[in-house]
């Protein structure tokens, strides 16, 4: 994903919020479905990525079929799987309207 493409999904992703506000600290990342998808078969789970648009976000995505206990794959998810990724505050996103 270009940093343009990054940097308006991120946009999108803020515009979703009810706060409207992303941490400056936050990480905005990425990864391909099918790493996602290869990825979570390693640890027995079948997930299924759904667009599921969201006011403010016609783009947003959801990875479903886990739980917040699955700690494992959520660690390889964020070591090896969200391979593109970027800290807001460096991210230039223009200032809300």
């Amino acid at each position: 994903m270009s940093a343009a493409a990054r940097r308006d999904a991120a946009v999108a992703f803020r515009e979703s919020l009810d706060s409207k506000k992303l941490s400056a600290n936050g990480i905005f990342a990425s990864a391909r479905i099918e790493r996602v998808k290869d990825a979570a078969l390693k640890y027995d789970k079948k997930v299924r990525i759904v667009h599921d648009p969201v006011p403010g976000n016609p783009g947003h995505a959801e990875v479903r079929h886990f739980t917040d206990e699955d700690l494992d794959l959520l660690d390889h998810f964020a070591e090896a799987v969200f391979d593109e990724y970027e800290v807001v505050a460096n991210m230039q996103l223009p200032p809300r309207p």
